[in-house]
């Protein structure tokens, strides 16, 4: 509903903005009143993204129109909404550096297309406060080197200093070995949903990658061609243990070396259920208690209504390296693909 109210409001400023712009198109950026909801900033590729958000207060909108921007480490210290308007989304060009920072709460940003960064979308805290309510939505990030979208809270702190983020309906391409779709260390992701991650060519980087992380719900995406789907770990070198609660629902995996993969000390509780696991090499590769001397329970894994393609393996679940496999096997694997939309 929040969406919906959202995208009215947009519209009714585009078409605010269709009257005006005619007006001043000598302007890089102006701003009009949302009937005293917000102040709103439109922005076009004469202008600069960056300087309309200094200009902007909190809680402002700033509307992009189509062209190319030419910029980057556009930083996000307020409580913003940054759309990306029009049906060809304005498209940011960061000649290799991070597109856009985000380190203050309540921030949106919806409707781009980043290519030729480092990191095209980085949440990260800020000096004074913790980085909450971020909500990253329709954007596609191409052509990065590291990163497409990345929260990292820098350290293991309770509650994170990264926290309450989600991701919905983004489009990742990675061409790298080396890259990680979207990131998360440290950091509250608390939802990933419909997305479409891919590497081109050859089989390589990771399709989600969280690290230190207690929690997340991973829904409708479709992953595939990378080394490893997802990956999640919930200690490192710094944090030996943790608890962990995946929910992993509805996704399709496919065509990846391996598709889930939990390398981790401590994980409370997998609930993998409903996914399409067509083609991976490996569907499932779970080990709670990689370090030794690690204290551990045995980890909840809840496999139910899953596709296995190729069918008939045991899932590679190990705990304290005692096999698992045959205790945590679907008892109730779906007979054919659940067809889920794939990123329409």
């Amino acid at each position: 509903m929040e969406r919906i109210f959202k995208y009215l409001i947009v519209g009714m400023l585009l078409l605010l903005a269709a009257n005006v712009l005619p007006t001043i198109v000598s302007e890089e950026c102006f701003s009009a009143s949302s009937a005293g909801y917000r102040n709103v900033w439109f922005v076009n590729s004469s202008g600069s993204i960056k300087d309309t958000i200094s200009r902007a207060s909190p809680h402002d909108i700033v509307v992009v129109l189509p062209g190319v921007y030419h910029e980057h480490d556009i930083v996000i210290n307020k409580s913003l909404l940054l759309i990306g308007a029009g049906t060809e989304r304005p498209i940011i060009d960061s000649d290799g550096y991070t597109a856009i920072r985000i380190n203050a709460s309540h921030v949106t940003v919806s409707g781009f297309v980043i290519k030729d960064c480092d990191t095209g979308i980085l949440i990260e805290p800020s000096p004074e406060n913790e980085t909450r309510y971020v909500n990253i939505e329709d954007c596609d990030v191409i052509s990065f080197k590291d990163a497409a979208i990345r929260a990292d809270g820098k350290k293991h702190v309770t509650p994170p200093l990264v926290d309450f983020v989600t991701v919905h309906h983004c489009y990742i391409c990675m061409e790298s070995d080396l890259n990680k779709g979207i990131e998360g260390r440290y950091a509250g992701i608390d939802r990933i949903s419909c997305c479409k991650i891919e590497k081109k060519g050859a089989r390589g980087g990771i399709g989600i990658f969280l690290d230190g992380i207690d929690a997340s719900t991973i829904v409708r995406n479709l992953i595939e061609n990378a080394s490893e789907g997802v990956h999640i770990n919930t200690g490192d070198t710094e944090r030996r243990g943790g608890t962990g609660f995946f929910f992993i629902h509805e996704n399709t995996i496919r065509g990846n070396k391996v598709g889930i993969s939990l390398p981790t000390d401590f994980l409370i509780a997998l609930f993998l259920t409903r996914n399409d696991l067509i083609d991976n090499t490996k569907h499932v590769s779970c080990h709670v208690g990689v370090h030794p001397g690690t204290y551990n329970l045995p980890p909840i894994v809840y496999l139910y209504n899953n596709y296995w393609e190729p069918s008939g393996g045991i899932p590679d679940i190990k705990w304290m390296n005692i096999p698992l496999g045959l205790i945590y096997i679907d008892r109730n694997p779906a007979l054919k693909p659940h067809g889920y939309p794939l990123y329409p």
